[in-house]
């Protein structure tokens, strides 16, 4: 049911209607920056999608927005929206591991951009809830420079723990 939820989010992002209804044009640009803020999330896109004319021309011809002007800026998505989103989430899985078993776990994940050849790393957390259904949240992916030893990774996460709500 979670992912008919999200996919149906998803899909509703292009409608005018969910725009239409609102008070203002100052109404309607943040739910509309809302919006393509977590598309960028969802889809792994890059927040200078919205500089890109032809993601202007179709914002405009199926009545999302009129003008570009209209169209929230990159630097608009980046930090407050992307700040809002990541809060909401948060939130939502401090919510669920009250529901849940006192043991959740967590893996860690590491890889090498083959571009840029820079290192990453990404927590995520795992439990089960009371209907025994698994989830998973991704708590932390960021940059991981040398050195590539376990004692780095303990200490990568133990801060985590301690910046999330584990601490």
């Amino acid at each position: 049911e979670h992912v008919k939820i999200t996919a149906e989010h998803v899909s509703n992002v292009f409608k005018p209607s969910t725009y239409a209804t609102t008070k203002s044009n100052k109404d309607r640009k943040e739910w509309l920056a809302s919006d393509l803020t977590l598309m960028c999330c969802r889809d792994l896109l890059q927040f200078s999608i919205v500089s890109n004319e032809d993601f202007q021309d179709f914002l405009m011809v199926y009545g999302i927005v009129n003008t570009v002007d209209d169209i929230p800026s990159r630097a608009t998505l980046n930090p407050f929206h992307l700040n809002k989103l990541c809060d909401t989430y948060m939130d939502r899985l401090n919510e669920e591991l009250k529901e849940t078993s006192y043991f959740p776990g967590m893996t860690c994940d590491m890889w090498t951009d083959k571009y840029r050849h820079r290192s990453y790393i990404c927590f995520i957390l795992h439990f089960v809830d009371s209907l025994f259904i698994s989830h998973s949240y991704t708590l932390r992916n960021e940059p991981f420079d040398h050195p590539y030893t376990a004692e780095a990774i303990k200490q990568r996460l133990i801060k985590v723990c301690d910046d999330s709500i584990l601490a």
